[in-house]
């Protein structure tokens, strides 16, 4: 997974957005900065297919979903998505909840702290072994902070959205309270 230019620039800034309760201003720059990322791959595949259809700079602000659009989108109270972005070069980074009833957000370690535990997880499991320990460490690193937003509004079902190296993540396997995420909620990467 490659990094992104200045994304320790976003992922401080969102931090101390979200820590000052700007929730709703986090969530509008990630939304842009993955309309931007996707913008940007869309422009680079035309190119590849040396296609004459690159898309207008107009075009590229249709992608930004507004808060309230995405809102509508999920299917019912029992389903919730989560934005993980872990912070970059140590910075701290963000998690938004997004629910039919709230956003909220709270604090991830930066990629760099979980990045070594991702590894021997995914290791363990393309090997053949159990998850081992690195399945709690990780679900308490970056789904914890979820739990009591979840229960307070009786979530059942998760999509999550994880930026960078949280792509490689097999959230399914992590251990929350003892118990397998999949065992808790239906998930959607």
């Amino acid at each position: 997974q490659s990094q992104r230019g200045g994304g320790w620039v976003t992922s401080a800034l969102s931090a101390r957005l979200a820590a000052a309760g700007e929730v709703e201003v986090v969530y509008e720059l990630a939304e842009r900065r993955r309309a931007r990322d996707l913008y940007e791959r869309l422009q680079l595949s035309a190119l590849w297919r040396d296609n004459d259809q690159i898309m207008r700079t107009k075009e590229h602000g249709r992608m930004v979903h507004s808060l309230e659009y995405v809102r509508t989108m999920l299917p019912d109270t029992e389903s919730a998505l989560i934005l993980l972005d872990a912070g970059e070069h140590g910075s701290a980074g963000t998690a938004l909840i997004l629910t039919k009833q709230s956003l909220t957000s709270y604090p991830l370690p930066s990629a760099e702290t979980v990045s070594p535990t991702i590894r021997r997880l995914v290791a363990r499991l393309e090997s053949g072994q159990q998850e081992g320990p690195d399945a709690a460490h990780l679900g308490a690193a970056l789904l914890a902070g979820a739990m009591p937003v979840l229960e307070k509004e009786g979530i059942r079902r998760l999509v999550l959205l994880p930026e960078g190296v949280l792509n490689r993540v097999p959230f399914d396997v992590l251990r929350l309270d003892g118990r397998y995420v999949a065992e808790r909620f239906q998930t959607a990467v």
